[in-house]
This record gives C-alpha cells, sequence and structure tokens, in this order.
C-alpha cells in the first residue's frame, strides 16, 4: 500500500529526501528534464507567496520509499492550476498509482477553489506522431485522462492542426516565426465536475499564463499574445469524447483538513470550581465547536510518549513528584501554602512543604486529575511535534492544561509539564534548530528558564508587563539568556491596555524579524489567546480579525509549524478566535487559498 502526502517545504529531512527521490524519478522517466527543474520546485517551496505561481508537491510513498510523484502551479489571480510533473518511478508504473496520483491532484485543484486543471499530452494523431509504439502509448494516456472528462483543448492556434486533422501549414508557419521549439502537445484541461468551462476572456488570461510559464524561451511574447488570442468562442471548448463515452464525471471528495490536529482527551475530569478559576474543560469545547466544520483540520489521535521526553526539560526529581502524587492524592486537591528557600539541595520531606518547594504561586492545585490531563497534553504535543517530522507543514495541539508557565521544577499558572518547550526539545533532536514564539498575554517564562542558556532554541515572548502582569518576576526585556545563550532569549513586554495595532507593530513584527534572523528549521507557537477582549486575565484589546492577522503573519515565515494551546480563557469569543487564527496561518502560509 501507498499514501500520498503533500510536501510544503525542504527543510524537513523526511521532506529533502522525498524531494531528492523525486528528482531521481524525474530525471529517469523524462529525458528532457534537468536538475534545474528540481531547483525550481525547491525555490517555490521556500518562496510560496513569491512569483505568480504557488507550488504543491505530491509525493506517493511506500514506507519510506517515494513511488511517484506530482507537482501542481496554482495561478490564485485567475483561479487554475496546471500539472506541471506527474511521474511514477520505473518500476511502478502500474498497480493504481497514476490513477490515485491524478485524483489527489484533482482534489487539490478543487481545494484551491481552481476553475480548471491544465496539462499537457503527446498527441494522438499519426501525422504528429510516426512512431507506432508512441502512438498507442499517446493513445492509452489521452483515453485515462477522458474517465475523469479530461480532453485536449479545441478551437485555438495551440491545437491548429494538431486535435482534429493533420498538420495544417498555418501551425508550421507560427511556429517557424514565433519560436524555437513549437510546444507539439495537446493543452488539456479537466474541468473538475464544473458544468461550465471558463468563458473566452479568462480562459485567453489561461492559456498566455501557461504559455508564459511553461515556454517562456521556446515561445515569443508575440506568439504568445496570437496563441492566446485564436480563442475565439465564448467559451473554453474541449474535443469531444474519443475513447470513452461521455459520463458522469467522478465525483471529486473532500480532501480531509490541511492540519493534523491532535486533541487533549479525559481533561474534564480536571475541573477545578472554586471561584475566579478559569482554566476549565469548556475551553476545549467552545475551540472544537467552531474549528471542526471550519475543514482547516483533521483529527489525529494521541500516542503514549515515554517519560523520557519530560525529563529533557523538567528534572526528574519533579518527574518523579508528580507520578508520586498522581497516585497518592486520590480525589483530593491541594495547595501549596508553604514555601521554604530553595538553597537547600534537597526537597523537604513532608509533601505538603515538598508540594511548595515545586510550586511557583498559591492559586493553581495539585490533584491526581490535573496531573493526568497534563500528562496526556504532554502525549498531545509530542504526537502534534511528530506530524512535522513526518512532512506535514504544521499541526495544532489543542490540550489544556497549559504549559508555558512550567518552569524545569516548577509548576504553576494553571501549567504542570512544559508541553511548548517539551515538543521543542524532541524536534531539537529530529530537525535542528527550533524558535518558540509565544503570544500568550502571560510572559513564558518556563520556556525563558529552560532554554535560558542554549543557543539551538530560540525562545520569544510577547506579554503584557511583568511589572503589573503575572508571572511578576519573569519577561522583562533585559533578561536575554545567559553564557552561550545570551541573546538567544527576546522579552517584548508590552504596557497593560495595549490595543491590537500596538500588539502587532511593537510586539509582534520585532518578534518576527527576531524568527527570521534566527532562521529555525521550526517553528513552535505558543498560541495563547488570552490576549483577547474581556478576557478575564489580561488587557489587551484583540478581536477575531486581529488574531487572523496575526496567523496570516506568522504562516507567512513559510516554516514548518506546530501550534500548541496555551491560554484564553473568554469562552464566548474563544472558538472563534482561534479560528480565526488557524485560518490566518493556514492562508499566509498558503495551505488555503483566502
Amino acid at each position: 500500500m501507498f499514501q500520498i502526502r503533500r510536501i510544503h517545504d525542504d527543510v524537513l529531512p523526511v521532506n529533502q529526501a522525498a524531494l531528492n527521490a523525486c528528482g531521481a524519478i524525474l530525471l529517469k522517466q523524462i529525458p528532457t528534464a534537468t536538475v534545474k527543474e528540481m531547483d525550481r520546485i525547491r525555490e517555490a517551496l521556500r518562496n510560496p507567496v513569491a512569483g505568480r505561481f504557488k507550488a504543491v508537491v505530491l509525493v506517493a510513498e511506500q514506507g519510506r520509499q517515494v513511488r511517484g510523484f506530482a507537482v501542481l502551479l496554482h495561478e490564485p489571480d485567475l483561479a487554475f492550476t496546471y500539472l506541471d510533473f506527474i511521474c511514477a518511478a520505473p518500476e511502478k508504473t502500474s498497480g493504481g498509482l497514476g490513477g490515485a496520483l491524478y485524483q489527489r491532484c484533482r482534489e487539490e485543484a478543487q481545494a484551491l477553489k481552481s476553475q480548471a486543471l491544465f496539462f499537457e499530452v503527446l498527441p494522438d494523431h499519426p501525422a504528429w506522431c510516426p512512431d507506432g509504439d508512441t502512438l498507442q502509448q499517446n493513445r492509452a494516456r489521452l483515453r485515462f485522462y477522458e474517465r475523469w472528462g479530461a480532453r485536449p483543448v479545441i478551437h485555438t492556434r495551440w491545437d491548429d492542426g494538431i486535435a482534429e486533422e493533420a498538420p495544417k501549414q498555418g501551425a508550421q508557419d507560427l511556429a517557424s516565426k514565433y519560436s524555437t521549439a513549437r510546444p507539439m502537445t495537446y493543452l488539456c484541461c479537466d474541468l473538475l465536475g464544473r458544468a461550465q468551462a471558463p468563458e473566452r476572456a479568462v480562459a485567453r488570461q489561461m492559456l498566455r499564463a501557461v504559455l508564459t510559464r511553461r515556454y517562456e524561451r521556446e515561445v515569443s511574447i508575440d506568439a504568445r499574445g496570437v496563441i492566446s488570442a485564436s480563442l475565439r468562442d465564448d467559451y473554453l471548448q474541449l474535443r469531444p469524447y474519443r475513447y470513452t463515452t461521455a459520463k458522469p464525471v467522478r465525483p471529486i471528495a473532500d480532501l480531509p483538513g490541511p492540519m493534523p490536529m491532535v486533541v487533549a482527551q479525559g481533561h474534564e475530569k480536571h475541573w477545578v470550581h472554586d471561584r475566579g478559576y478559569y482554566e476549565a474543560p469548556v475551553r476545549i469545547a467552545s475551540i472544537l465547536e467552531e474549528v471542526m466544520p471550519s475543514g482547516l483540520v483533521h483529527v489525529v489521535p494521541a500516542r503514549p510518549w515515554p517519560d523520557l521526553h519530560l525529563r529533557r526539560v523538567h528534572d526528574r526529581d519533579y518527574v518523579q513528584f508528580l507520578a508520586d502524587l498522581a497516585t497518592s492524592l486520590g480525589q483530593r486537591s491541594i495547595y501549596a501554602d508553604v514555601f521554604p528557600p530553595r538553597k537547600r539541595r534537597d526537597p523537604p520531606k513532608d509533601p505538603l512543604v515538598s508540594l511548595g518547594w515545586f510550586c511557583s504561586d498559591s492559586f493553581t492545585p495539585l490533584s491526581a486529575a490535573a496531573i493526568h490531563a497534563a500528562r496526556h497534553a504532554v502525549d498531545c504535543a509530542l504526537t502534534a511535534a511528530d506530524q512535522l517530522v513526518h512532512g506535514h507543514h504544521a499541526a495544532y495541539a489543542l490540550v489544556r492544561p497549559p504549559g508555558h508557565h512550567a518552569e524545569s521544577r516548577l509548576f504553576g499558572g494553571y501549567c504542570y509539564y512544559n508541553n511548548s518547550a517539551i515538543a521543542a526539545a524532541y524536534l531539537r533532536t529530529k530537525v535542528g534548530r527550533v524558535a518558540i514564539l509565544d503570544i500568550d498575554y502571560h510572559h513564558g517564562n518556563g520556556q525563558q528558564e529552560i532554554f535560558y542558556s542554549t543557543t539551538d532554541v530560540l525562545t520569544v515572548s510577547i506579554h503584557g508587563d511583568p511589572i503589573d502582569n503575572y508571572p511578576y518576576y519573569a519577561g522583562f526585556a533585559e533578561e536575554t539568556g545567559s553564557g552561550p545563550g545570551k541573546g538567544f532569549n527576546l522579552n517584548i513586554p508590552l504596557p497593560s491596555g495595549s490595543t491590537a495595532e500596538q500588539w502587532r507593530k511593537d510586539g509582534l513584527l520585532p518578534a518576527l524579524a527576531r524568527v527570521r534572523e534566527f532562521a529555525p528549521s521550526v517553528l513552535v507557537l505558543a498560541a495563547g489567546l488570552d490576549t483577547a477582549k474581556a478576557d478575564p486575565t489580561g488587557t489587551f484589546s484583540q478581536i477575531a480579525a486581529d488574531f487572523h492577522k496575526a496567523g496570516a503573519e506568522i504562516g507567512a515565515l513559510a516554516l514548518p509549524t506546530l501550534i500548541v494551546q496555551e491560554g484564553g480563557y473568554r469562552t464566548r469569543t474563544l472558538g472563534k478566535n482561534a479560528l480565526a487564527l488557524l485560518r490566518g496561518f493556514a492562508e499566509g502560509s498558503a495551505l488555503v487559498m483566502p
């Protein structure tokens, strides 16, 4: 069995290996192809919003072996897609691979809201293809595409003398006058199940765009104008069915959402009913209510991960302390009320005093349910991170409790294990340099403390000034790292009551500039949404449109991104704000079209 996935970047090692395999298949299967073709594709992936066409690369894999691939070029202004390449490995040219790849191309084009999918096929007329064996191959290929309703475009100078008759002198004159190598192909069109073909004015622009993209050097500007202007029918016309009978075109299935989402399970048992405790189960429900129908995500179940991943960022005795309490507390919830000095080497023996030894505040309770929910949140974050390692461009860990206030040996601020930091440590072992961007209203003191002396994890936090906001003791601008990590921690504290535009101008834009300068392989977005207007824990005023804009600008970094849910406590708007952030990110990173 093989699976088809989309490659969004050439940063992750798994994607680099797949693109190298695609290049080898391309050079072996298409004699006229060159290494520059794959270089061009890589450049398009690096700069998804640069240039007229946006590249979509699909690979069919069996295990870790690439069996085939396809490259689509999407033109968003004219709303069409061009199939640049579709190739299978020499030993895998049958068995349904070609059909599966082409069907996936149609689905991607449909998801991009394309009016039509264009591609080129060698002609099936003997005058243009005198070799008998090649002619039969060409006919078989055109028969294959007719099954989806795709056929050659007719009544243009592109196909003059190709589609229905032997070559006419006019076509040969046009070739000799305007080009050095007239493309001896049919331009085929798949209407993707639409009943109406593009109308003349738009279709002409589409033809010209394809000629410019595919034959910029071979076909002159004048010839492109002549060929595109030769389309005189009111609508683009396709050749009548030749090898199959006209029949309803195969329906296009809805693609799964482009972003895997791993959702916390069993977190509902962690429910503190105390007045003023805002970290409640309804937070997850309110986000799911908005995000699930959007088509942006598809749910991936969490899998269990060993404790060694926790111990990469949390002290061993802290991890053991929480594990022991998870089995001994029963139904009780306890709060720290004694905070001993931490100058002594070992924590106190008394469990209640030890509670204060490992805690940073007096309002975060410990219970078995809280610890189990926090441990499952870690599994969710690592499962989502692993989606990036295996080639996804983005993944969303929808978890509670949050984690960004948890330090290497302290819990607090509703946080027990630092989900974002644990995921970043894992990604560091797989792909190299990692940046953590924390946009929660409250400073991400956990990530700062954990990575404060490291150079391969950049920590950036935009937050309310700790002079009058939690956590009070960390998050000041002068905290930039220590030792070799000096300069690898950036705090951007903003005054209480800052507007959305101030947050963007003075916070987000400098943060993104620092991330670009650092040039990480992967971004971890600690997505706190408590910067929202009327959030009970913050003083900022962002609304859904502001989260959308922020998501788009973060997505435009074009980095593989793990989004980890942190804060956000105004549940009336939390779901809408989460959806706005995800949609903005997907549009900014070209996962979906605006």
